[in-house]
């Protein structure tokens, strides 16, 4: 999640005109960079993993919707595409507020999928964050994804942690006394190749079908799809950039209503770029997401991105966010 200043429009037309303001020159201007985005030819297919975060519940809920809809909407759209088992990463915490949000978890587990750790409180690492209250937070987390696990399942198949909100230090010195105790502590890290933001538009969504404007969901729906492709192409040619070749993807999603909604469309989208779905074990096997970026700062990045503001082997321009009009929208 980058900072505000590279957090600007680009969006459908359709987007554009149901937020409550226009978008700035400056933000217009700007979203000529996602229009010059275009597929990169690739020899063999497009290899991604679907990765969720915030398990057990993420972001408000539209009218009539509960969290056992999401979850069992995103599983059977996981089946009906044929996803390998997937991982979903796990915020203990939330249980406490809803204990109810537990058959969330069993209901994820009994199909199949599979659960990392995410902190126990998604806790951030930006500016001033309390590094050994963060590491606690990790190590708290692990009762839970003990609990939940079918019996018999290995630690150090959940033993892999995604940052909260990607921020993996401010420092070097952060950045490496985190990474210490998750390497003693026997962790993968899960890192990420594709972030568009996915998480903007569910609570959008929420606004939206409270106030029933079924114009609005519906440019929601078309700027989902064309955002998720626009920055998978980015991460393509991001990745031959630093590489000289493609790599297997990571994808950032949520486990959200909107994300429920969109999914279907989305996975059809991928498919006809060329996709292949694969496990999250196989593309972290790539040496790329081992990569010392020497990136640290407030704000999380994906691996490429660390890698343009890190040790600058990529240069392609970044796509842009809409997340100024998805919170604009249905105000």
């Amino acid at each position: 999640m980058r900072s505000s200043s590279r957090l600007l429009a680009f969006a459908p037309v359709a987007l554009l005109a149901c937020a409550s303001a226009p978008p700035s020159p400056s933000s217009s201007t700007k979203a000529t960079t996602n229009a010059a985005v275009k597929p990169a030819p690739s020899a063999g297919p497009i290899r991604v993993a679907l990765t969720f975060d915030d398990l057990p519940a993420h972001a408000p809920l539209p009218p009539g919707v509960t969290r056992l809809d999401v979850v069992r909407s995103i599983l059977a759209t996981l089946a009906a595409h044929h996803v390998p088992p997937t991982y979903g990463f796990v915020n203990g915490a939330k249980l406490k507020a809803h204990p109810e949000d537990a058959e969330v978890l069993t209901t994820w587990v009994r199909a199949g999928q599979l659960l990392g750790n995410h902190g126990f409180s998604h806790m951030s690492l930006g500016e001033g964050a309390d590094v050994a209250a963060y590491v606690r937070d990790i190590d708290s987390n692990e009762e839970v994804l003990r609990a939940y696990s079918p019996p018999g399942t290995p630690e150090k198949s959940w033993k892999v942690y995604r940052y909260p909100f990607l921020q993996e230090g401010t420092s070097k010195e952060v950045f490496a006394h985190v990474r210490t105790h998750l390497r003693d502590h026997g962790y993968r890290i899960a890192e990420v190749s594709i972030d568009f933001g996915d998480w903007a538009w569910n609570p959008a969504y929420a606004r939206c079908a409270e106030k029933k404007d079924s114009a609005a969901i519906a440019a929601l729906d078309e700027s989902y799809v064309q955002d998720a492709k626009t920055f998978l192409r980015w991460s393509i040619g991001a990745a031959k950039e630093a590489t000289g070749h493609d790599v297997p993807h990571i994808l950032l999603l949520h486990l959200g209503a909107f994300d429920a909604r969109a999914l279907d469309a989305m996975l059809l989208a991928y498919e006809k770029l060329g996709v292949q779905f694969v496990g999250l074990d196989e593309a972290m096997n790539d040496p790329i997401y081992a990569t010392e970026t020497a990136y640290f700062g407030k704000w999380g990045e994906g691996i490429f991105e660390q890698l343009s503001d890190g040790v600058g082997t990529v240069s392609l321009p970044m796509p842009l966010m809409p997340l100024a009009l998805l919170d604009g929208i249905c105000r």
